[in-house]
């Protein structure tokens, strides 16, 4: 009877070993092929992303007001270089899902939020590009050149290029810094 038991014990003790080793083989199996978790389509939204001469970054979301004319809302976003791409990225989804919540405000009030005294005084030395929503194409980009009087200007008259709504955050901040190359002061 005792020889029995050890026997039974052993394989007990078997079992439970190999369950154990099935276990941890899983569980190393599910993490090594957890995904990144899926970022949200951008679906909506125009942002100016602006850039200073070191790099730093501003962006700054627009919205319809009740008469249907984009206005700068009242949270610029800014990102100090260096950045990553996917920060880059990361900062441009949340600007553009800002048109459904921000609040508008009038070119005054942002410049005092960015702490300069008027437009053509912030947009001085810096390179812009747009980018916008539009149902049916994606995430459209246009390049810009700065004029004299401070305002910027589309480099074409179709868009320099367009991504799916669906494209991730690394990606996103790749393509703007590609494109700031056309983009003039």
């Amino acid at each position: 009877m005792d020889k029995d038991f050890l026997i039974y014990v052993i394989c007990i003790g078997l079992i439970i070993l190999l369950l154990a080793v099935i276990f941890v083989l899983v569980k190393i199996y599910k993490t090594q092929n957890i995904s990144p978790p899926l970022q949200e389509k951008i679906e909506g939204g125009n942002v100016s992303v602006f850039f200073d001469t070191s790099n730093n970054v501003t962006v700054i979301a627009y919205a319809k007001d009740k008469y249907g004319i984009g206005r700068a809302l009242e949270n610029p976003q800014c990102l100090n270089a260096p950045y990553s791409p996917e920060k880059l990225g990361e900062t441009i989804r949340s600007s553009m899902a800002l048109y459904k919540k921000g609040l508008p405000c009038n070119s005054g009030e942002l410049m005092k939020k960015l702490d300069f005294k008027d437009w053509k005084d912030f947009s001085k030395n810096r390179r812009s590009i747009s980018i916008y929503y539009k149902q049916g194409v994606g995430i459209v980009f246009n390049t810009t050149t700065r004029t004299s009087d401070g305002a910027y200007r589309f480099n074409m008259n179709t868009y320099d290029i367009t991504l799916p709504e669906t494209v991730e955050n690394k990606d996103l901040g790749n393509m703007i810094l590609r494109l700031l190359a056309r983009c003039r002061a």
